[in-house]
């Protein structure tokens, strides 16, 4: 409102909502999908007063009319510069966990599994794409010797991905004596189908942490959102991760639709069991699902009743984690 500086906003949200997004008078543009190279081109063209139409990736207005360009190709992550850690106090985003001084990297974008709850669909469209072994090392080794971490977290979406790819960053830790452990993002199955040799391999390389998402302790459900994963299969991973030095923490989620009590009751006595079999593991509090625009499960919940917001000042104050939603029956809400 102050100001005639051109206001952009990027990111899931103005990807998944571009038009909605710019109804708002105080926002000129929007990135939708990534921005590196997209802002870029923004910021050159509006720099020699170009034509905005030859930018992809962006939503601007003409003529208090919204525009939507095609989008932009996704990009090549091993054609972009490093990250520019010299332009902030890194010290600030040190976490600690673990009694370890711990920074998160990305090294893949993505996620090619169909769980119909997730933003991925509407964002990345099922794709993945990821850095080269050889970038990512040389990444953990700067982090390492300017910072003195001694944790790398990736916060990947599905860090698995490349199984091939998983070995070689973890021989390169191993090559280059890196004092560290680190940490991942990941699916339960991908944790089932490593092989005792390789399973201690990435432990010997300092596989410490694991956050995976279970969601529900009902077949039912997990069918029903397309985990693709099996309850038994929870059970044993967490059964294994018991016996070694290692320390997952697992994700659950309810309200979905067609959720009974019997189904609530299923998850809240997995989550009970992981942490009775295995004193090392954690589970998040149990989030209340959120329909995301252009996810699967977004459009089922709305033929439900779901309203949902209809500007962008409605999403900032809309309940993320309140179990109010048109398709809970009122009976569920208490075991909520």
């Amino acid at each position: 409102e102050n100001s005639d500086v051109p206001v952009v906003w990027g990111g899931v949200h103005p990807t998944l909502l571009p038009e909605q997004t710019l109804k708002n008078e105080n926002i000129d543009f929007v990135v939708v999908g990534e921005g590196e190279v997209t802002l870029y081109n923004l910021v050159k063209t509006l720099e020699k007063d170009g034509n905005l139409k030859n930018v992809k990736g962006i939503g601007y207005k003409e003529n208090g009319k919204i525009r939507i360009n095609e989008r932009a190709p996704l990009v090549d992550l091993n054609s972009l510069p490093p990250v520019p850690y010299h332009l902030v106090d890194v010290k600030r985003y040190i976490q600690r966990r673990y009694e370890k001084d711990i920074l998160p990297i990305e090294s893949s974008r993505g996620c090619p599994m169909r769980c119909t709850f997730c933003y991925q669909e509407g964002y990345w469209r099922r794709t993945w794409r990821a850095m080269r072994a050889e970038r990512v090392l040389n990444e953990i080794k700067k982090l390492v010797d300017d910072y003195n971490v001694d944790h790398i977290f990736f916060f990947d979406d599905n860090f698995f991905v490349d199984r091939k790819r998983v070995f070689d960053i973890a021989k390169g830790i191993i090559d280059e004596k890196l004092d560290i452990t680190w940490g991942v993002q990941t699916r339960v199955d991908a944790i089932d189908r490593l092989n005792h040799r390789e399973f201690d391999f990435l432990l010997k390389s300092g596989y410490y942490e694991l956050r995976i998402g279970v969601e529900s302790g009902s077949q039912r459900i997990l069918n029903m959102i397309k985990k693709d994963i099996t309850i038994p299969q929870v059970i044993r991973v967490n059964r294994r991760l018991a016996k070694v030095d290692a320390h997952p923490t697992y994700n659950f989620m309810c309200g979905f639709p067609t959720e009974t009590i019997e189904d609530l009751k299923k998850t809240s006595h997995l989550a009970l069991k992981l942490i009775d079999e295995n004193p090392k593991a954690r589970i998040t509090h149990i989030t209340v699902y959120t329909p995301y625009p252009g996810s699967v499960l977004f459009e089922e919940v709305c033929k439900l009743g779901f309203r949902p917001p209809e500007t962008l000042e409605g999403w900032a104050t809309f309940e993320m984690d309140t179990p109010h939603m048109a398709w809970v029956p009122h009976e569920n809400l208490k075991y909520i």
